[in-house]
């Protein structure tokens, strides 16, 4: 009789805990779409080189003379042509080589 007393009491623990858990919701992530864009995008001139990194100046361009070029505050402009905010970004630093 003590042993079913004992399985009852397990039982009635396990229902108790799992009625207390049923409530609490599990966060879940989702993956973003690779096609989502942000609300802004800027667009930098050829000339200046290819993309060499970020730095705290900002966004780093180099062109093939070792002009190097900081954008630090990219411009959003008006509509590009898909209706996407487009600007044309400006040099906040420029360091000529000679």
């Amino acid at each position: 009789m003590k042993r079913w007393h004992g399985v009852a009491i397990f039982v009635a623990g396990l229902s108790v805990g799992g009625a207390f858990f049923a409530g609490r919701q599990v966060p879940v992530v989702h993956a973003q779409s690779t096609n989502n864009y942000s609300g802004c995008k800027t667009l930098v001139p050829k000339d200046w080189g290819k993309y060499e990194g970020a730095s705290l100046f900002g966004i780093t361009f180099e062109d093939d003379k070792g002009t190097l070029r900081f954008v630090g505050h990219p411009n959003c402009g008006g509509l590009g042509e898909t209706g996407d905010s487009v600007g044309l970004s400006i040099a906040d630093l420029t360091i000529v080589r000679q």
